[in-house]
């Protein structure tokens, strides 16, 4: 049984855990186990922001964690595990409750608040670690993982691509409205100006045709009151 025990922690509690594999008893020490890995927990320093990996010996147990924003990964493994394999472990198993639960989990004081959620996920990783060609198997996982996460970014940055030309046509767009209302506002200044210098123009020619018909009255009246001077004489 490469890895006997499995807990994820918070600087607060344990948060999910795993005792044993496939169905039956837990293993012989397995209580002794959980307590040297709950002792370990409580002396490691969660407040650090750089990640820590590190390993201890102990009654022919290596109890390896791995403490990453304000959470910590143990895993109890045969000494016979390789320092590599076990690392792997620890390392998937950060990358997948961390995409699950977020910033959750070192917020959370409720003790094994995801168990019910990760603890499967937990025995899944520590049965493939067990089986024949392991290793490989959560390479593999983890290169998938890794596509998968590859894909999603480049597709987020197309998205976020599209978004900018899409911003750039509103902003053009809204530069065509600002036109169009520009052009609209200095049409109808046209066509008042236009109408004012009509009404004048027809003002004045009004005014014009008033004058020259008074002239003309005035000029007939006198033309007829020479005419009748004339006839008296």
């Amino acid at each position: 049984m490469p890895i006997s025990y499995c807990v994820v922690a918070n600087k607060h509690c344990a948060l999910a855990e795993c005792e044993y594999l496939a169905g039956g008893p837990p293993p012989s020490g397995t209580k002794k186990v959980k307590e040297i890995a709950e002792q370990l927990a409580k002396k490691l320093n969660f407040e650090k922001r750089e990640l820590e990996m590190d390993a201890i010996d102990c009654d022919g147990k290596t109890y390896s964690y791995l403490v990453d924003d304000e959470i910590a990964y143990i895993c109890v493994a045969d000494a016979s595990v390789g320092k590599a394999a076990v690392t792997a472990f620890l390392k998937h198993i950060k990358v997948q409750f961390e995409e699950q639960f977020g910033i959750r989990g070192k917020m959370t004081k409720l003790k094994l608040d995801m168990q019910r959620d990760f603890a499967p996920m937990l025995k899944t990783n520590m049965e493939m670690m067990s089986s024949k060609g392991g290793m490989q198997k959560l390479d593999a996982l983890r290169k998938d993982l890794d596509n998968v996460k590859e894909s999603m970014q480049a597709n987020i940055g197309k998205v976020l691509e599209r978004g900018d030309k899409i911003e750039l046509l509103v902003d053009k767009s809204e530069s065509l409205n600002s036109s169009a209302d520009a052009f609209a506002k200095s049409s109808r200044d046209l066509r008042r100006a236009l109408w004012l210098q009509n009404v004048k123009m027809y003002a004045c020619a009004a005014l014009v045709a008033m004058v020259l018909l008074v002239l003309m009255v005035l000029y007939f009246k006198k033309k007829n009151g020479s005419s009748e001077t004339s006839t008296a004489l």
